[in-house]
């Protein structure tokens, strides 16, 4: 039996053309995906190679015991956030926020967000990769083999001669539904495989991915099937529209509607005014008394309080304290940024549970390591980073002690 059905299927020159364009559609996908993380490993590659040379061009310059204000406000360090094992499959994140960026002592609030203009964290149309295919191309599929299920068999006159063959008529539905599901399953799966065995990937992983993506098959090919089993007999054209339009609604209207509600009712402070503010900030802090300055930056770091006083018109240690005190005065604006993202994140994950497009998307962004929990994870990577950096020059800043070569060796790195 079947072997009766595979034939029927494989018999419609269309099908088989289907279900090939939709085989080389996403072994594409990955290629692209690959190819797009292997840019992002290259360029972080070439970004620490190049800090490594212009540092050894740069000891020599600022380790000749100067002051480490200088060198703190030139010397620049790479920070970076590295794809995972499975970045390709979801570029999520990727295409929008910087995966390399340099870093100096100045402010950091100004720097991370200076440039941004757009909402990376919540991209609905998403990018071509293999979780587009996924979502948007599996379901055509099933419903190219699974919306004809019934009409095509009272429109060519075999029902009654099925219902004579079989002793539950439903239990061979069920069967072809089935068989339809692995065949479009194995359209997207095959790729995959192919790129799991070339690259040596983990296979606990790949399972859990085969798993997801058999469970989004599974929905939409039974979907599909009983709708084609009605009692209102629909036609193969009919079932076929109302299939379509379920597609459209489920993948496309229903999500980007959604996803213009959670924005509206969760607002949140851009990146750009953020950076801005800081400047504001920063440039108002030469208006400001040097008294005025340091009281704020003691009550955060009073163990500098009993330092020496700054006299001069210009000292590096009241630079930077401005710039920490710049940062300081953003951060509340900062942490109601991430509160806001995170419950955007958390509403558009709770979409996910009535709706298995979006729920496919979050699962497909979190194990390839590209949500938005990674992104608010490496920024606060960097705010560690940045830290470390301040309360290494902070000694030489305020006890005014000079910079040699073995202070410069000993900067901290970032490490991911």
């Amino acid at each position: 039996m079947l072997k009766f059905e595979c034939l029927l299927i494989f018999r419609q020159k269309l099908m088989v053309a289907a279900l090939l364009f939709c085989m080389l559609i996403c072994a594409i996908a990955l290629w692209n995906g690959w190819l797009k993380t292997q840019t992002i490993h290259e360029e972080i590659r070439r970004a620490i190679s190049t800090e490594s040379h212009r540092h050894q061009q740069q000891i020599t310059k600022f380790g000749r015991g100067g002051e480490a204000g200088e060198t703190a406000y030139y010397v620049y360090h790479t920070v970076y956030n590295t794809p995972g094992q499975w970045s390709f499959i979801s570029l999520g994140n990727r295409s929008y926020s910087p995966h390399v960026q340099r870093v100096r002592l100045l402010g950091l609030q100004s720097q991370l967000y200076d440039g941004e203009s757009h909402n990376p964290e919540y991209a609905v149309a998403g990018h071509f990769d293999f979780a587009f295919v996924v979502i948007f191309m599996l379901p055509l599929i099933c419903v190219a083999l699974a919306h004809d299920l019934c009409p095509i068999e009272r429109s060519q006159n075999r029902l009654t001669l099925l219902k004579s063959l079989t002793t539950s008529l439903n239990a061979l539905w069920i069967r072809r539904l089935l068989l339809r599901w692995l065949i479009a399953s194995a359209s997207i799966l095959l790729p995959l495989t192919a790129c799991v065995v070339m690259l040596q990937l983990p296979l606990t992983d790949f399972v859990k991915i085969s798993l997801a993506v058999l469970a989004y098959g599974l929905f939409w090919t039974f979907l599909s099937g009983l709708l084609s089993l009605r009692r209102s007999q629909p036609s193969t054209s009919a079932n076929a529209t109302l299939c379509l339009v379920l597609w459209l609604l489920i993948v496309i209207v229903i999500p980007s509607t959604a996803n213009v509600l959670i924005n509206k009712t969760s607002p949140f402070i851009s990146g750009a005014e953020i950076a801005l503010e800081h400047r504001k900030k920063v440039h108002d802090a030469w208006d400001l008394s040097k008294e005025q300055t340091f009281d704020t930056f003691f009550k955060a770091h009073p163990e500098w309080k009993d330092t020496s006083k700054v006299t001069t018109r210009f000292h590096w240690k009241w630079y930077y304290a401005f710039q920490q005190v710049a940062d300081m005065a953003v951060d509340n604006a900062l942490q109601q940024r991430h509160a806001a993202l995170l419950q955007r994140d958390q509403r558009s994950r709770l979409l996910g549970i009535l709706i298995p497009s979006v729920a496919l998307q979050y699962w497909m962004d979190d194990i390839s390591d590209n949500n938005l929990q990674n992104l608010l994870a490496f920024r606060a990577k960097v705010s560690n980073y940045h830290t470390e950096l301040r309360h290494y020059f902070y000694p030489y800043l305020f006890n005014e002690h000079p910079f040699h070569q073995k202070d410069f060796k000993a900067m901290p790195r970032f490490k991911q």
